[in-house]
């Protein structure tokens, strides 16, 4: 009789945001699947499950690293992986990390890790990238879609897009739901010293928009429609632009803005602790996206029980329901507005969110993948 072989399952984030590979790799460990991760030097290991093997082959991650630097980094990091993947090629190899350079990464090291590897799954985040739907991505994505034996998204409506634009068989199409976030935790009453310290008055309904900020979320159409209305309202965005001239633009819609003294503007990197304070800080998370198939910002504002306004794009109006916030369907600068208006925090129960925010723990949503690795 043979003995049953516990296969090794390598988490392969590229440096990916550190919530989700924290949350993604715990809810495998709970179920009992032999994980070992690839990490760098900013990734808190402390958080991850004992049983979770670590190797930091990425190790400096500062995107401020100059660029010779970072180059070597970078290769580095690719020879350090191809070598582990060589060592323990009767491994499941999971990329759940953006391909930055979908040519190099998703095609040429994806073919290579393909032969060497027992399956090779990807976590499809986003179909195309941000800011580059453009018809010459969609062509080398449909080859970089052929190439893994598994696609992961997070929605149905991914799933078929994936199976009706880009040609992929729906078996080869996994729906994993996106887990809430459970690495930013409770920090006491910080949000009222954000509101102490920025002279807002407990009227004023607070609005957030947090995280990197890009042409497609929407900053601009928030800034506009921000213009729109009275003294009752106080705008905190909270993130770092992601390039100088996008900074700028920010920059001119707040100094143009006829209510410029009611927005606070964190520009930088924003670190767990500083992301409680303004989550606790804000009325609603404001989500103005242009474009998006999913984002885990929703399930951040979740886990904190912060309600949302969200454009009607992508997977929100899956999510957002009475409960949890309000869908934009006139998607301009009016009818965000219009919604802000209509908006009314004694309407949302925080706890209440944080609940429903609980039913999309990482240890339920990634049941289809445990499945799969153990085929």
């Amino acid at each position: 009789m043979h003995k049953k072989v516990m296969r090794r399952n390598i988490v392969i984030p590229h440096g990916f945001q550190n919530h989700y590979t924290i949350g993604f790799s715990n809810g495998l460990a709970r179920n009992g699947v032999k994980i070992s991760l690839i990490t760098s030097d900013d990734l808190d290991v402390s958080k991850l499950d004992e049983s979770i093997e670590c190797h930091n082959f990425i190790g400096d991650n500062n995107p401020k690293r100059n660029t010779i630097k970072k180059t070597l980094d970078y290769v580095r990091y690719h020879i350090k992986l191809l070598s582990f993947a060589v060592n323990n090629r009767n491994a499941n190899l999971h990329i759940i990390g953006l391909l930055k350079y979908p040519i190099l990464l998703g095609v040429l090291e994806n073919l290579i890790l393909k032969v060497i590897c027992h399956r090779l799954f990807l976590t499809v985040h986003n179909l195309l990238p941000h800011d580059s739907r453009t018809v010459l991505n969609k062509k080398i994505y449909e080859v970089v879609y052929r190439i893994p034996d598994y696609l992961v998204v997070h929605t149905e409506e991914m799933k078929n897009e994936l199976s009706t634009t880009f040609n992929i068989r729906p078996a080869r199409i996994v729906v994993m739901q996106h887990g809430v976030n459970e690495v930013v935790g409770y920090c006491g009453n910080s949000g009222d010293n954000v509101r102490k310290e920025n002279n807002i008055s407990a009227d004023q309904i607070v609005l957030l928009s947090f995280g990197k900020l890009a042409p497609y979320k929407g900053i601009d159409i928030l800034l506009e429609s921000f213009g729109m209305l009275d003294d009752n309202y106080y705008l905190i965005i909270a993130g770092h632009p992601n390039s100088k001239d996008y900074e700028n633009t920010i920059l001119h819609g707040i100094e143009t803005n006829r209510n410029k003294a009611r927005i606070l503007f964190i520009n930088g990197y924003i670190d767990d602790s500083d992301a409680c304070a303004y989550f606790n800080a804000a009325d609603v998370l404001v989500l103005p996206y242009r474009h998006i198939d999913q984002s885990g910002f929703l399930f951040l504002s979740m886990s904190m029980g912060l309600p949302v306004i969200a454009f009607n794009v992508g997977m929100f109006s899956q999510y957002v329901n009475e409960k949890v916030g309000l869908v934009v369907d006139k998607m301009d600068s009016h009818g965000l507005a219009s919604s802000v208006k209509e908006f009314r925090r004694e309407r949302y129960d925080r706890n209440e969110i944080i609940n429903i925010g609980k039913s999309y723990g990482w240890d339920k949503v990634v049941k289809p993948i445990v499945d799969l690795y153990a085929r």
